[in-house]
């Protein structure tokens, strides 16, 4: 209760956590604040073909934009699938990460060493390079683009090029872990290390991690949009 009132005491957090809580508020209520017009819900409603933005109206609270396309409703919808993107997207990080990062730093020796390096050999990859290389190999046509195939190539790619922070964070608390007195209890035992690692070690190795998802999450949301921007930039060239 303590650490929850000394949460509650800073107004960043409690204005950040609103934040979020709206965010995610309009993504779930998407379909009863902007109903489909379309029967594909994702599709913005189109109210003419004047090349000129429209300004707002009672109709259009915040207008139409280029292509007299609603500009709340691709607000609200797209509130929905930045989220998504952003959730699956860190979610997939954090688990490889936490991981790698687990198992080194739990088992030490040449495995550490092996997968650290590994990690390195991805940190010096640029992330941009990577995904569009993965969406070049994957996405070679207009059809996948059309059957929502270059979104999962998308978030999986943006997933394997960005696990390594996670990795490193959670290998140096397992380090610092696996010399306390429970784990060595639980060797002396005879705990199988599976059974350490998960039941022991990670539940006490999480320092850091919360503020690392976090700011992922925030960050996903921004290189989908960055991302995708690129993607039909090129496609259209």
């Amino acid at each position: 209760m303590k650490s929850i009132k000394r949460l509650l005491s800073h107004a960043e957090f409690v204005v950040g956590v609103f934040l979020v809580l709206v965010f995610a508020a309009v993504a779930a209520a998407a379909p009863l604040l902007a109903p489909p017009v379309e029967e594909d819900p994702y599709q913005l409603p189109q109210y003419g073909y004047a090349s000129s933005p429209t300004p707002p109206s009672a109709e259009h609270p915040l207008g139409l934009m280029q292509g007299q396309y609603d500009t709340l409703y691709g607000m609200i919808w797209g509130a929905r699938t930045a989220l998504r993107a952003g959730l699956l997207i860190t979610l997939g990080r954090a688990v490889v990460g936490i991981l790698i990062g687990a198992v080194a730093g739990y088992y030490g020796g040449m495995l550490d060493a092996l997968l650290m390096r590994i990690t390195d050999a991805f940190l010096a990859f640029p992330v941009v390079t990577g995904v569009m290389l993965t969406f070049a190999v994957f996405v070679s046509d207009e059809l996948s683009l059309q059957l929502g195939q270059g979104d999962t190539v998308l978030m999986a790619a943006l997933a394997v090029f960005g696990w390594m922070q996670y990795a490193r964070v959670v290998r140096g608390n397992v380090l610092a872990e696996r010399t306390r007195d429970y784990v060595q209890a639980a060797v002396s035992v005879g705990a199988p290390n599976r059974r350490i690692i998960f039941r022991h070690v990670l539940p006490n190795s999480t320092q850091g991690l919360l503020v690392l998802i976090t700011s992922d999450v925030g960050t996903m949301v921004v290189t989908v949009a960055a991302m995708v921007l690129m993607v039909v930039t090129v496609a259209a060239i």
